[in-house]
């Protein structure tokens, strides 16, 4: 499983500027949509509802938002010989603060495979 990347739809993201600015972190603001990609190597050539996706966001490690299961299959963006492309989006109606999306792939051996990534919301 690749790293999560993190993107936008439209305008919203604006990057973190000034004396402490901190490269590898995303800022969005309150209320826009998250979008977020990973690649999951090595996978089966047909996934059904054996391999499963979770996401969740953690402020301060207590969670605030928990997906449930749903099937790699229903966030396949394309697929090649390296992988699936798996993405999703998350409403980011969170009050200002840094945060971590988790995202969580289980496949049928019950095997978990986890990666997560950091992310301010600013008003």
């Amino acid at each position: 499983m690749s790293s999560v990347l993190l993107g936008t739809t439209g305008e919203t993201e604006h990057p973190v500027t000034g004396p402490q600015q901190l490269d590898a972190i995303k800022s969005y603001k309150t209320g826009s949509m998250l979008v977020y990609y990973l690649m999951l190597y090595n996978a089966p050539s047909s996934i059904g509802s054996d391999v499963t996706i979770r996401s969740e966001i953690a402020l301060n490690d207590k969670v605030i938002y928990e997906s449930e299961p749903q099937p790699v299959s229903s966030r396949m963006m394309g697929k090649d010989n390296k992988g699936i492309e798996i993405g999703g989006q998350l409403n980011l109606d969170l009050e200002p603060g840094f945060y971590a999306l988790r995202v969580e792939i289980t496949d049928k051996s019950n095997r978990e495979f986890r990666r997560s990534v950091e992310f301010l919301v600013q008003r």
